[in-house]
């Protein structure tokens, strides 16, 4: 599995970063919403999303992420989303064994 950040980066032109202001109340949703009626699934990446107070986040906004089967399949590593449940039952069919970190080395 990838990392966001990675990922993001990898799939650069998936991406959508509006440069317009949007609020997180309404703004986002309607945009999401105007691309699944035209029948686009790209990743929106929001910059700076406007608070409901009006103040700008400084926190990027991601969403969408899950709009396109293609692009959720790669997130799994599974190159052809028509085979996903077979690879992805594969997959998780492989035990690995967790590596324990303690409390004090955690990073979150």
């Amino acid at each position: 599995m990838i990392d966001l950040r990675s990922f993001l980066s990898k799939e650069k032109n998936s991406v959508l970063k509006p440069t317009q202001k949007l609020n997180v109340k309404h703004d986002i949703t309607a945009l999401q919403y105007a691309l699944d009626k035209s029948d686009h699934y790209p990743i929106v990446y929001v910059k700076s999303p406007t608070m409901l107070d009006g103040t700008a986040s400084t926190t990027p906004l991601v969403t969408n992420l899950t709009a396109s089967r293609t692009l959720v399949a790669k997130s799994l590593g599974i190159s052809d989303h028509r085979q996903a449940a077979a690879s992805y039952g594969t997959r998780t069919n492989r035990n690995i064994k967790p590596t324990i970190v303690p409390v004090g080395e955690a990073s979150v």
